[in-house]
């Protein structure tokens, strides 16, 4: 790791700990403490001002009372600064209470307006989706993984804690209450807007979770307010397209010697209507590409892999349905439900058939 500079605040001081130092814990009076992270080591400026190595380049701090502030966020829990020396990467792992993490994701995961029906909802399928993946994790010991879920759209965006302090009615009304399928827990994906797709119909289905590949389609994310996340179009020049798949290592490789980008073609295509390949006609060459290939080349372009593309002239029509990986939960068919007076456990039901809602007991603190 490059060199970092770490400035953490709190309105009471610390208490932080080393893991060599077993059950050990220091108290730090000041407000202020700076870590540094240099050549894959820790360092920690003492009282004195001098900075000095933390054995096993590793450190948990935690405020004595309140929260604790790092780059300008606040968090609830302890903090645990990691360098992993193999792979030379900086973690930082906050540690907190599941309910206070389920707080801080629906500021990021759901909108701070909506109704309280429509934050019970995102707050069970992402207490679900939490736990999911830490019991995953937990299955997986010899990976070494020092957290349970990652701050990324991949798991669940994660920003710390926020002022909507409205949102703990959610988390309160659904204390513990996940989504199970034969008695283990469900993985509750969710995404903005399933565009009307039946996941039944998908090509990849995984048997063990029936629930992901609803047979009814959800057509109430099809209106006025949602038009630009239900149906979506992009319109790339060939040569700034071609561009974007060379920045790609996983596609410059196709690439090589394939000259100018003549036109695409979708070669597969499941009855869902997801694209699952292309070919791509160049003045030297066809290449064969998958979908999500072209899905990671072009970021934030492809909104979901049900898409259809045009060529006109020098440049290319990508029209598509969807806002994500069309399975699991549609937020905006859940919020529409809501307005049609439907409760947060039928809206569950509706998106993760053959469900149901149960209590988890004896969940504390947890690494996310």
């Amino acid at each position: 790791t490059n060199k970092t500079t770490l400035t953490l605040s709190s309105n009471s001081g610390f208490i932080f700990e080393n893991s060599l130092l077993a059950t050990k814990k220091t108290r730090w009076p000041k407000n202020e403490l700076s870590i540094v992270s240099e050549k894959n080591n820790l360092y920690i400026q003492c009282l004195d001002g001098v900075y000095r190595r933390i054995k096993n380049n590793e450190i948990t701090v935690s405020p004595r009372n309140g929260l604790l502030c790092l780059n300008k966020k606040n968090y609830q829990g302890a903090l645990t600064i990691h360098v992993d020396t193999e792979n030379k990467k900086l973690y930082f792992i906050n540690r907190l209470n599941l309910d206070d993490y389920i707080y801080s994701v629906l500021i990021c995961e759901s909108l701070s307006y909506w109704p309280l029906e429509m934050q019970k909802v995102q707050a069970v399928a992402s207490r679900t989706y939490a736990l999911y993946q830490m019991h995953q994790r937990r299955k997986r010991q010899k990976s070494n993984c020092p957290y349970d879920i990652r701050n990324t759209n991949h798991h669940q965006v994660y920003n710390g804690t926020h002022r909507y302090t409205h949102l703990r009615q959610a988390v309160y009304d659904t204390h513990n209450q996940i989504l199970s399928h034969d008695n283990n827990i469900a993985l509750t994906m969710f995404d903005i807007c399933c565009g009307g797709i039946i996941p039944w119909y998908m090509k990849k289905k995984e048997d063990d979770k029936p629930y992901l590949f609803r047979k009814n389609r959800c057509t109430y994310c099809n209106n006025k307010k949602n038009i630009k996340w239900h149906s979506w179009e992009e319109t790339l020049k060939a040569g700034e397209l071609l561009k974007q798949l060379r920045s790609n290592d996983e596609t410059r490789k196709k690439l090589r010697r394939f000259g100018r980008l003549k036109n695409i073609l979708i070669k597969n295509r499941d009855r869902a209507g997801l694209v699952h390949s292309l070919t791509l006609e160049g003045t030297r060459k066809n290449v064969t590409l998958l979908a999500r290939q072209l899905n990671a080349s072009l970021q934030s372009k492809l909104k979901s892999l049900a898409f259809s593309v045009r060529k006109l002239k020098d440049k290319f029509s990508i029209k598509g349905f969807g806002f994500g990986h069309n399975m699991g939960l549609c937020q905006l068919g859940a919020r529409e439900l809501v307005r049609r007076g439907w409760s947060y456990k039928k809206i569950l039901s509706f998106y993760y058939p053959e469900t149901e809602i149960v209590r988890i007991k004896g969940i504390k603190n947890k690494d996310f």
